[in-house]
């Protein structure tokens, strides 16, 4: 099976999904990647996964850039025409999801790894772009077949909201850190 993850960047897709990667590679599973390039994509490529760059434009709102981007994933979708699609963090998960459904992939995998600073500020500017990516969101959701989220508020924000349904919504109780690979510094007292 090959499974596509999409996320912002590659420090995010090996720092915290790494355990998912390494899972997937051991049974058997091809894995590619598409993110933000940084230092990390050396080290997706020696655990054995293909990884794609492509930047995200994290805080670009244009939509002359959100529509390249859009086209773009729909071209490596259909490219590597994967089995699963499953992304992480607010673009890749409205753009993904999208570009999936386009490109007639029909398991579609989102994560909400936090609502972000969006949700925070309550200045007329911030509500507008809130209210966006909402509408956003609620036509890309309605498009995938699970939607996980790391925490009850998030999930809660979502479902009361109406822009999920809760039979899509899955609470994984965060992404977690795997302490072998980032052990704690020992205590001297």
């Amino acid at each position: 099976m090959r499974v596509l993850l999409i996320c912002n960047t590659d420090g995010a897709l090996y720092v915290f999904r790494r355990p998912i990667i390494d899972a997937l590679l051991s049974q058997g599973h091809e894995v590619v990647t598409i993110s933000g390039r940084s230092t990390y994509f050396e080290r997706l490529e020696r655990l054995g996964v293909c990884p794609i760059a492509l930047d995200f434009s994290r805080h670009s709102i244009s939509p002359i850039k959100n529509m390249a981007l859009l086209l773009t994933l729909v071209r490596l979708l259909l490219m590597y025409r994967p089995d699963v699609v499953h992304c992480f963090t607010h673009k890749p998960a409205i753009y993904g999801a999208l570009a999936a459904r386009l490109a007639g992939c029909s398991s579609v995998l989102v994560t909400i790894t936090g609502l972000g600073t969006l949700f925070i500020g309550d200045a007329f500017s911030t509500r507008i772009l809130r209210l966006l990516l909402l509408m956003q969101y609620k036509i890309a959701l309605f498009l995938v077949k699970v939607v996980f989220f790391q925490n009850p508020d998030d999930l809660n924000y979502f479902v009361s909201r109406r822009i999920l349904s809760i039979k899509k919504a899955v609470l994984t109780h965060g992404s977690g850190v795997d302490l072998t690979s980032y052990p704690l510094p020992s205590r001297e007292r």
